[in-house]
């Protein structure tokens, strides 16, 4: 796990906080994950952040933050509860 900070690990232990290990861009596998948490909300935290790697390498950061955010939001339209109006 990369980047798990000391407040993150406390979160990760919670009871009510859930945490995956899963390529964002795996639709299947991000399915799969809604599935068995039904989840009420979601937060997504992966990001390509370095702006120098953007630019060297700008296919794994449009895979990342763009593929990758557009897969999330795609799968946790279809998991999470509709908003009552």
């Amino acid at each position: 796990m990369q980047g798990i900070s000391s407040h993150s690990a406390r979160a990760r232990d919670h009871s009510r906080h859930s945490f995956h290990e899963v390529d964002i861009c795996d639709g299947h596998a991000l399915r799969a994950v809604f599935e068995r948490e039904q989840p009420d909300a979601m937060l997504h935290l992966a990001a390509e952040s370095h702006v120098d790697r953007s630019i060297d390498g700008p296919g794994a950061f449009i895979q990342t933050n763009v593929v990758g955010t557009f897969t999330v939001l795609a799968g946790g339209t279809q998991a999470l509860p509709v908003p009552a109006s």
